[in-house]
Order: C-alpha cells, then structure tokens, then sequence
C-alpha cells in the first residue's frame, strides 16, 4: 500500500513536470488534472478545450508544411497535421470541434504527437537556437548602425532620365556602378575588421568561467550591467526551462508507462457495438481534404498549364484496425466512399506520396527558373560589358566622373 502510494505521488510529480515544461515552451495553461480527468475520459469543457490548444501549438511549433487555411477551423487543421505525421486513431479523426467529447483521445493524440517527433527536445533546442546563449553579438537597432553615418543618394527621377542623351545615361549607370562598388568594399573591409576584433575577444576571454572564451555578446553583458539587468529575466527563463528539460529527461519513463496504462484502460472499455466519434465531424475532415485537394490540383495546373496526371488521390486511412469495418459502414452510409471514387477496405490516406509529387514539380520549377537567370545574368554582362566600353571610348568626361563618384 505504502509503494502504490509512493508511486502515485511520484507520478503526480512527474505530471506536474511535463504541465511545467509544455507551458514554458507552447506558452499554455495545462495542469495535471487535466491529464487526470483525460485518462478516464471525463468529457470537462476546459480540459479538452486546453488539449486542443497544446495539439495545436505543437503541430504549429514542429513546423507545419500545410498553413492554416480560413475555411478550416482549428481542430481540422490539427486532424490534417496528425493524419501527415501518421496518426492512425480513427477516434480522434471522428471528434466533433465543439469540445464536448474526447479528451482520452485527444491526450493520446497529444502524447502521440510528443514522443514521435521529440518534441520537447526539439522545441527546447530551438529555444536555446534563438537565445542569447548562442549569439555571438549583441543584437544592434538599425537606428544606431546608421546614425550619423547615413548618406542619402539622390537618383535620378524617370522623368528626368528619359531627358538624357544616350552618353549621359550610360555614364549614369556607370556612376551607380561605382557607387555599389566602392560600398561593397567597404562591407568587405568592415566585415574583415569585425573578425580580427572577434578574435581579439576570444583571445583576451579564453578560459572565463571554464568556457574556451567569452562571446562577444557575453563580453558586453560582464562590462555592462545595466545591460546585464536587461537580459536577466530572458536568461532565467531560459535557465528554468533548462532545469525543467534535464529533470523531464530523468523522469519520462515513469510517465511513458502511465500513458501504457492509459492505452489498457481504453481497450478495456472499448466496445465494437458502439458508435464511433461522430458521423458529422468525420465528414466534415473528409470534405476538407477532399476540397484541399481540388484547390491545390486547380493550383498547379493553372501554374504549369498543363494536367497534373500523375497527381494521387486522397484516400482517407483505416486507423485502427479494430475499428476500420465501422468506419467503412459510417463513410459509406453518407456516399462518402462513392463521391471520392473509394472501394469498400477502408479509406486510407497516403498524403506523404502526394506531397512528395508536389515537391518534385517545384524543384522542377526552381530548377527551370535558376537557368533563366543564369542566361539573364550572362546577357546583363555582356550589355554592362559593352556599355563600359562606350563610355570609355567615346565619352571622354565619364572616366573623371567615374572617379570622382568612387572617392
């Protein structure tokens, strides 16, 4: 008795760190009796309102290569997510959007959704990425960069260009010419400047507080501390989600085997006779892939004018196997299965082949477009050649104009 209650509590515990480590990194409201009442289905409006939230921001946070679309709700655009990932809960697909059913479903989808991709993993080294803690410099308002060192270069207007002669025009572009020149120089020169000082910094840091050297952001914040007070709020943030992933990392397998628990009760109280989902809501997912798939096809045949023979269609999955019969029966019962041209052993979804022909027809794209500009920019070469050439030749004032634009 005193071990049951031991672990209880320490799976509370463990509950309570994930809620922590999910809100730090989503910016959401989850606490751990909504994975209590989750795990025993209890349909509480707040708790499946708040698994929906975190499904979403999560799908949104891995990175999505489908965007939101108006005519989708939420929930379909979360469907739409799992069902690329491979999610194959015929449940889940089924559940209406106005959060009266499925929270066991939704945690489970949820759970799914974090241990397939390591999602916390992930999301915790992007935070870290976009730190300050991996920022070499400090971050510059334009303001200061070009303060007191910002020229204005009066071009010509177009109406004053097509008042120019031929001659005149071309010692134009040759002014600009040398203009972009002499700045890219200057790039050049300060780019150099900023390394050999970078390096300085290093060198004058190494061996700081066990590190091989300071950066030079970090440099900054030990020489300012008003800077520092700034910064300290973003760098505690980041320490605390730190401290949260590391005891996460330490204590996942005691939450993993609770979820198994929670995949036992749910065969348990499964019954083949009941309805599964709702009729409705799974018609509403069908028809969003099915008008998705219209859309994009009408897309790139008006783009590439021509017919896209080879493009798949959408098969709606079976995704549990015990409940695909069912499944079948309700989609066929609305002529869904008939409307999308389907046979009776279920309706599967092979979305990743799709894409996968889609991203072949834009490489195709880019690839056709690169060569058009490799021949514009040969072409543009040429004519910059030629015209160089003019003005030197025939235009004895455009050298001293030239130089004089380059000082």
């Amino acid at each position: 008795m005193v071990v049951c209650v031991f672990i209880m509590s320490d799976i509370k515990a463990v509950i309570n760190l994930l809620c922590q480590h999910l809100n730090i990194l989503l910016k959401v409201n989850l606490k751990p009796e909504n994975f209590r009442l989750a795990k025993f289905n209890n349909n509480e409006k707040e708790t499946i309102q708040q698994l929906w939230t975190t499904l979403e921001k999560v799908c949104a946070a891995l990175g999505s290569i489908i965007p939101q679309n108006e005519k989708w709700n939420p929930q379909i655009w979360v469907k739409f997510q799992l069902v690329l990932k491979g999610y194959n809960s015929s449940e889940f697909y089924s559940l209406p959007t106005d959060n009266t059913t499925g929270s066991r479903e939704l945690l489970l989808a949820l759970m799914w959704v974090i241990a397939k991709e390591n999602a916390l993993s992930v999301l915790t080294q992007e935070c870290v990425r976009r730190s300050p803690l991996c920022r070499e410099y400090p971050d510059i308002a334009e303001q200061q960069v070009t303060s007191g060192n910002k020229q204005n270069v009066h071009g010509l207007k177009t109406e004053s260009k097509q008042l120019l002669n031929l001659e005149d025009q071309i010692n134009y572009c040759l002014w600009l010419a040398n203009r972009i020149r002499y700045n890219l120089n200057q790039i050049h020169d300060l780019e150099d400047q900023r390394i050999k000082n970078t390096h300085k910094v290093h060198e004058a840091t190494a061996g700081s507080s066990g590190l091989p050297h300071l950066s030079v952001f970090e440099t900054k914040l030990v020489r300012d501390p008003d800077l520092l007070k700034k910064w300290m709020p973003n760098l505690s943030k980041l320490n605390e989600l730190l401290s949260v992933h590391a005891k996460w990392l330490k204590k996942k397998s005691a939450f993993w085997e609770w979820m198994e628990t929670i995949i036992e009760l749910k065969e348990k109280e499964s019954n083949h006779d009941k309805p599964i989902g709702n009729d409705n809501a799974l018609s509403d997912f069908i028809n969003a892939i099915h008008l998705f798939a219209e859309d994009t096809t009408k897309f790139y045949k008006g783009s590439r004018r021509g017919e896209l023979s080879t493009l798949p269609r959408f098969f709606i999955s079976s995704l549990y196997a015990k409940s695909s019969s069912t499944l079948v029966r309700k989609a066929s019962s609305s002529d869904l299965l008939a409307d999308m041209g389907l046979n009776d052993n279920g309706i599967v979804i092979h979305a990743s082949d799709w894409l996968a022909h889609i991203d072949s027809e834009l490489q195709d794209v880019e690839k056709v477009k690169h060569e058009k500009l490799q021949e514009l920019n040969v072409m543009l070469h040429g004519m910059t050649q030629k015209m160089g050439l003019v003005a030197i030749t025939d235009i004895p004032s455009g050298d001293g104009e030239s130089e004089d634009c380059s000082k």
